[in-house]
């Protein structure tokens, strides 16, 4: 079915305005599917929707579109919602769910080939808060992902700090962020890692460089 821009002005006007979380959800979802998507229009008005609206899902699904819309805006606005006033203007308070989503968006940007200068300072910063003190351990898991691609020592730092995490899935993921930033493999002991990270003046230049592993 070809979608015409009056369809994507219909979709838009739902999702930010009908009383049903269900329609405004799947227009937003179907708003996803379309070509316009990255249209600034839409971009907008998702970044409104994923900060704002009352419903869980609906957030969640303006959060997805955001990351396929492959904007430059939605990291401002995943900062937001991370931050919950940050970025673009005030933003509700997030549930576990809504964090993760908004994480995840930044974690695959990382992944995909944005570079930490592409996403900015402030989303490492957001990351190592959200690695050491969000609730929600699925969030912790992301960001410590998301610090790997993150060559600072203050994610070398934050991720050493999470190997004592008690959430097995934490600490897991941070030695594997470690080793992508490093090179490196001392597993999950934090005394080796400590040590290592105290006599090293750049751990970024990976063992091959200086014969440690």
């Amino acid at each position: 079915m070809l979608v015409t821009e009056d369809d994507v002005a219909r979709y838009l006007s739902d999702a930010l305005e009908h009383q049903d979380a269900d329609i405004r959800r799947g227009s937003v979802d179907r708003i996803a599917e379309t070509r316009y998507r990255s249209r600034p229009a839409v971009v907008d008005a998702l970044d409104l929707i994923a900060r704002t609206d009352a419903s869980e899902a609906v957030r969640c699904a303006a959060i997805r579109a955001l990351g396929e819309s492959h904007d430059g805006k939605a990291v401002t606005t995943m900062l937001a919602v991370l931050d919950e006033g940050s970025g673009t203007g005030p933003a509700a308070s997030a549930s576990g769910q809504v964090r993760w989503e908004a994480i995840e968006v930044l974690r695959r940007r990382a992944v995909g080939g944005a570079d930490a200068e592409d996403l900015g300072d402030e989303v490492g910063e957001t990351a190592l808060r959200l690695l050491g003190s969000d609730p929600s351990r699925d969030v912790r898991v992301s960001a410590a992902g998301l610090l790997g691609y993150h060559p600072t020592r203050a994610a070398v730092r934050g991720l050493i700090d999470a190997l004592r995490q008690r959430d097995f899935g934490v600490a897991h993921e941070a030695q594997q962020a470690l080793h992508r930033l490093t090179g490196r493999s001392f597993d999950h002991d934090v005394a080796r890692w400590e040590n290592w990270l105290a006599s090293t003046a750049d751990p970024f230049r990976g063992p091959s460089d200086d014969g440690a592993s």
